[in-house]
């Protein structure tokens, strides 16, 4: 199926229209922060008030949480990347607390007798996620923070009907929820969402321990894959994942994995002993292959793990509200020849959820609905394959909703970007017409969506009929 990619960003040939930040986050201070840690007595990020009930940005702050046995002067520091702060002379206590207000004013009569407080930045934190800095007196990285308000930041909720369907939600309570967004374990890396929760009292803890404050909490299960990306009827496959915990012993992990034809899910430990496909033994890496699989096969699978103490956690998490793994990671068997002459999109999803899709798109009234499925996209675009787990996918247009082949909205996790954009809209309607008017504004320099054709594929099937425009 010939389809237009429309982007705002980039170059380029269903239509996508592309947004969102720059997927190069997460770690891009790791090395230095962990280099420097022993230098300040361990002062890390410690709480984000991001995004107020009220939407009062002047509301928000940032604390600091210095876990080392000496006091610690920020003169000089500062706060960059989301917002920008110049640190006065300024001391974060032995085992203490900082806290870096919007406005120091409305902080203050919002939380009366919280010190010490300094405040007064410039920026306003994104609702959406992006990225928290603290830098020394010498420019140097100390900590680094990208948060998110989804993937591994929230979980998966059912939404609400929309035009008699239902699909899914990212919940975060920190995210306008009235929550502020808590480090669990300060002895553990804060670049992982799995180590942050929504604060149990409103508008957070600044100047105090953290609510949600853990020594002994669920390992992270960090780095879940599974290679090939797109394996062949003949392949196993193989799953692994990265567990985190404060003691390394006494981890184990366990995979749930049911073809899509099937109603339970077959279970086997991952192991971290270097003999399957895991790395190195003891490494922290836990591997495991699975059988093949005949096919077209979309296979469904997540990974439980649990310390000495029974502390478990899943990944993905379990969905609200029955506290179950709903919304899972996928992939297909795939034994068609690659075609790379265009970009070649997948979306992979469940066949419950891939027939309640295509139902309700085909229903007069549900193909007005926006509410999204649980997917897994992958994208191959000049050989090269890249995966997305936990996208949503909807359906999306005006008067072409109903029309066939469907057009797709497709919604990447705000903290897994795809191409530095979060979203993209699969147009499948006259893609040669969209295609002709992006190069004619962008030749005349109008801003305007850019625009590629792909090809799409849901669950391996091209769902052109002949003689679409």
């Amino acid at each position: 199926m010939g389809i237009i990619h429309q982007t705002k960003q980039g170059t380029g040939l269903r239509a996508v229209s592309l947004n969102g930040r720059l997927a190069k986050r997460a770690v891009l201070f790791a090395a230095c922060w962990v280099a420097t840690w022993p230098l300040f007595g361990g002062v890390v990020i410690n709480e984000i008030h991001y995004h107020p009930t009220s939407e009062d940005v002047r509301e928000e702050f940032v604390e600091l949480h210095n876990t080392g046995d000496e006091a610690v002067n920020l003169e000089r520091w500062s706060l960059r990347r989301g917002v920008r702060f110049d640190f006065p002379k300024a001391i974060v206590p032995a085992h203490g607390y900082l806290v870096i207000a919007a406005d120091a004013d409305v902080f203050a009569a919002r939380h009366p007798g919280v010190q010490p407080v300094v405040g007064g930045w410039n920026g306003v934190l994104s609702n959406r996620g992006e990225t928290v800095r603290l830098e020394d007196a010498a420019g140097k990285t100390i900590d680094s923070v990208s948060y998110a308000d989804e993937g591994e930041w929230a979980i998966r909720q059912q939404g609400l009907p929309h035009y008699k369907h239902q699909g899914w939600d990212w919940l975060a309570e920190h995210d306008g929820g009235g929550k502020s967004l808590e480090l669990v374990n300060p002895t553990l890396s804060n670049k992982h969402g799995q180590n942050w929760a929504a604060s149990t009292v409103g508008a957070g803890t600044p100047g105090a321990a953290n609510s949600v404050l853990n020594a002994d909490a669920a390992p992270m299960i960090l780095e879940v894959r599974h290679s090939p990306i797109v394996p062949r009827s003949t392949s196993r496959v193989q799953i692994t994942a990265r567990l985190i915990d404060e003691q390394k012993a006494g981890l184990t992990a366990e995979l749930f994995y049911r073809p899509d034809s099937a109603e339970a899910f077959q279970s086997a430990p991952l192991l971290d002993d270097g003999a399957h496909g895991d790395g190195l033994a003891g490494d922290g890496l836990f591997g495991l292959s699975i059988p093949a699989y005949p096919d077209g096969t979309v296979v469904e699978f997540y990974v439980r793990a649990r310390d000495e103490q029974n502390n478990s956690r899943s990944y993905p998490a379990v969905s609200v509200p029955d506290d179950e793994p709903r919304a899972n990671l996928l992939y297909q068997v795939d034994d068609s020849a690659a075609d790379d002459s265009l970009p070649f999109y997948r979306i992979i999803m469940t066949r419950a959820e891939r027939d309640y899709f295509l139902n309700m798109v085909r229903n007069p009234t549900g193909r007005f609905s926006d509410v999204r499925m649980n997917a897994t996209f992958v994208s191959r675009m000049s050989g090269r394959q890249e995966i997305r787990y936990l996208v949503d996918i909807r359906n999306r247009g005006n008067g072409s909703r109903w029309k066939s082949p469907n057009n797709y909205r497709v919604d990447f996790p705000s903290d897994t970007p795809w191409h530095g954009v979060e979203k993209i809209n699969l147009n499948a309607q006259y893609p040669y017409i969209q295609l002709l008017g992006s190069a004619l504004c962008q030749q005349a320099g109008l801003l305007v969506s850019r625009s590629r054709l792909v090809r799409v594929r849901l669950n391996g099937v091209d769902t052109a009929v002949a003689g679409y425009p």
